[in-house]
């Protein structure tokens, strides 16, 4: 087990001190210290110890089609119980009962993230007068190459430039190199956001890398955006900072090093 660091400041690890487990990191928390903060992958929880119960709020912003999960184990080197709760908005609150007094107590908290996603438009069939097919894996997309090519430089390209593929947009054009899945979603952001798809947590990471692939400057723009100012997205600093560094969004790199200074040491290792 790693070694336990102060989550709090308490000298004291004596009858009553409980240790909290983290991703991995341990912290020793002694229950006469009333509440605490601590982060998990991104999103903020508070826990409260009371006499005989403990307190954990979500503190973090989540959007309407977020609900997370808090699973707590509770071990006193006796016995041992999990309990799970569902949070689906910031503020929400829920009380367990607290071991009494006298024992060490270990609790190891966990977070599972349910998002509802966009159903999706269907693209494996012609619609609304599209005008090429393309192939990514087993997958056939019905597009509009307007469409494509005012968004992608590399769309803008393949349809109009002076390739096979230009001429002859009765074939189908196949795309290596990526997966069905991620195209798809991409196309879902072109042609639905944001009145049907969102920018997630879940996807943000794919789109940036889809949108550099591409060359979809306004679909970069949007991730970086919404990296910025969307406080739902609930990303950690730090990897948002390593975002901004591979994709080079300078407005996401600029805006990181006024809240969080320290960031800095990020841009010095690459």
């Amino acid at each position: 087990m790693c070694q336990p660091e102060m989550l709090i400041d308490t000298s004291s690890t004596s009858d009553s001190t409980t240790i909290i487990d983290l991703e991995n990191r341990y912290y020793y928390v002694n229950p006469r210290h009333v509440n605490t903060e601590f982060d998990i992958d991104g999103f903020k929880w508070r826990i409260i110890f009371e006499k005989q119960q403990i307190v954990f709020t979500l503190l973090s912003e989540v959007s309407e089609f977020t609900s997370i999960d808090l699973i707590i184990t509770c071990t006193d080197f006796i016995s041992s119980s999990t309990f799970t709760s569902q949070f689906a908005r910031s503020g929400e609150s829920v009380v367990h009962q607290w071991l009494p007094g006298g024992h060490h107590v270990q609790l190891e908290i966990d977070q599972t993230i349910h998002e509802s996603q966009f159903d999706g438009i269907d693209f494996s069939r012609p619609f609304e007068q599209t005008n090429a097919v393309l192939q990514v894996e087993d997958e056939e997309f019905h597009v509009h190459t307007f469409l494509l090519s005012m968004v992608s430089q590399f769309f803008r390209v393949l349809f109009n430039g002076p390739f096979s593929e230009s001429s002859d947009l009765t074939k189908t054009i196949e795309l290596k190199g990526i997966s069905s899945c991620s195209f798809r979603n991409l196309l879902n952001c072109i042609y639905a956001y944001p009145t049907g798809f969102r920018i997630t947590r879940a996807n943000i990471t794919e789109l940036l890398e889809l949108s550099h692939y591409y060359d979809c400057q306004r679909i970069t723009m949007l991730c970086e955006n919404n990296l910025m100012y969307d406080l739902r997205c609930n990303v950690r600093s730090k990897q948002k900072m390593e975002l901004a560094i591979r994709y080079d969004l300078e407005s996401l790199k600029n805006h990181l090093l006024l809240q969080e200074p320290r960031l800095v040491d990020l841009l010095a290792l690459n």
